[in-house]
């Protein structure tokens, strides 16, 4: 702990003589804490709306005990909170509240975030807590995340215009992506009306569940 305690010192005296004493005061600082943060994302390069996990963790490297760790994430613009996850502790906007953090042990948070814009955007953590930290070094880190635009264009044609009931027709659909990124996890709803019936599906890649009328057909590079 620490704080200011005194005590006496007395020196007894031969009989006849005069003792003396004298008082000694000790002050007790506070044990030093090295408080570590690192900030790391699980995708650096995503489509706008899409959603990003990053891992907020914090170490006490000790020597001492750490009390009242405090971990601030400003969400830049650009970035929305989804969700988020903590390993001990609380989250009060911002402020991830660790709490008291032993030599040693690690605490983690998880954020997911929208990304809405299509630039580059950088996340900065920074832990704080009561103790002297001999190490300010370590106490702060980033990650950066870009988002990029896709245009996806879909078209649909039916081989034949009018058809006997009970006849075979074909529908194409093709999709390209027009840039200017990659686009990632794409899916095309292509749900069949009740007067018609599916026969088979043959993709390009990808494929196509017609319980669902879901044709995933992943990802799809510029072009």
């Amino acid at each position: 702990t620490e704080g200011t305690f005194s005590y006496y010192v007395i020196e007894t005296a031969p009989d006849g003589c005069e003792g003396t004493s004298a008082a000694i005061t000790i002050e007790l600082l506070p044990c030093e804490v090295d408080l570590a943060v690192t900030k790391d994302v699980d995708e650096s390069v995503v489509g706008v709306g899409d959603d990003v996990t990053w891992t907020v963790t914090v170490t006490n490297n000790g020597p001492g005990n750490a009390t009242g760790v405090e971990v601030d994430d400003q969400l830049p613009a650009g970035l929305t909170l989804v969700d988020f996850d903590a390993s001990q502790g609380t989250v009060n906007g911002s402020t991830w509240v660790v709490g008291n953090l032993a030599a040693g042990m690690s605490a983690v948070l998880e954020l997911t975030t929208t990304v809405t814009v299509s630039e580059e955007v950088t996340n900065v953590v920074v832990v704080t807590g009561n103790e002297p930290d001999p190490n300010p070094d370590n106490d702060e880190d980033e990650e950066p995340v870009e988002g990029e635009l896709i245009d996806l264009e879909l078209t649909k044609t039916a081989d034949q215009t009018s058809v006997n009931v009970g006849d075979n027709f074909t529908y194409t659909l093709t999709l390209t992506n027009d840039g200017p990124s990659d686009a990632t996890g794409v899916d095309v709803f292509d749900q069949l009306p009740g007067q018609v019936s599916f026969v088979n599906a043959v993709p390009s890649q990808g494929g196509y569940a017609a319980a669902t009328g879901i044709w995933s057909v992943g990802d799809l590079a510029v072009g």
